[in-house]
């Protein structure tokens, strides 16, 4: 009697979860920018005109306690703080534009987010006189003079992106290329990679010997001044073992 013998295989559906995943991350760049340490923690002002901005604790604050006020007559000022954005140094400047007689602007509430590589810069400001001004400033950004109106807080927001341009990427492609370039043709000069194949007896003595001795400059040309050039003296021996092997070895020592 013949018996059938079924084997039944089973396959099991398994999900998988990666184990990392890409996150961006958002970093306050601003101290003190809600100015609850005082108006001239982590703040430098500076002015030119008639009388100087004076940084003052303003009472009537957006949040906290503290916004500064900035009072000055018939000046230009600002306060300013230096951000590190991605290794580097930017000055961030609170501009203040006054005019004889009335000259408070209000600030509170500085914030510049770095996210990736992109900076956020926000905050609030008001002013009493429609006829002074605020603005802000990054690094080399272009000035942004503020929209304000009424009496009250008036909120902004900017964005500033610190991704590379194409051409300082090319810029640092071409570096590389350049740095590469000279590591390659350093590499052939010491390890006399372009003589390995070329050193060899073609004529031998009828006891299969081979031996020579000569010399060799070689001149290695390369991108952005890294052209290099040696002189070597050169010793090569050989032996034949029949018509269809030999064996060979070469001396190759530098003169400069």
């Amino acid at each position: 009697m013949n018996k059938l013998i079924y084997q039944s295989i089973g396959v099991a559906s398994i999900a998988l979860t990666p184990l990392f995943t890409s996150q961006v991350f958002a970093v306050e760049l601003v101290t003190n920018g809600g100015f609850e340490s005082g108006v001239t923690s982590s703040w430098t002002w500076s002015s030119t005109g008639s009388y100087g901005p004076s940084p003052r604790a303003y009472g009537s604050a957006r949040t906290g306690s503290i916004a500064y006020q900035a009072y000055s007559n018939d000046a230009t000022g600002y306060g300013s703080q230096d951000l590190t954005i991605l290794g580097n140094s930017y000055t961030l400047k609170l501009g203040i534009l006054t005019v004889p007689g009335s000259g408070i602007v209000v600030y509170d509430d500085i914030s510049a987010i770095l996210s990736g590589s992109t900076v956020t810069l926000s905050g609030y400001a008001l002013r009493t006189d429609a006829r002074s001004t605020a603005s802000v400033k990054l690094g080399d950004f272009s000035t942004e003079v503020l929209s304000l109106s009424g009496a009250g807080y008036n909120s902004f927001s900017f964005s500033y992106s610190f991704a590379p341009s194409a051409a300082s990427t090319l810029t640092s492609i071409q570096s590389a290329s350049y740095g590469i370039a000279s590591q390659f043709a350093g590499f052939a000069m010491s390890t006399n990679y372009a003589n390995l194949n070329t050193y060899d007896c073609g004529l031998f003595d009828q006891d299969g010997g081979c031996f020579s001795v000569g010399g060799r400059y070689s001149d290695v040309n390369g991108n952005n001044n890294t052209d290099s050039s040696s002189s070597a003296l050169v010793a090569v021996g050989g032996y034949k073992l029949n018509n269809h092997f030999r064996v060979a070895g070469f001396i190759d020592q530098q003169a400069n």
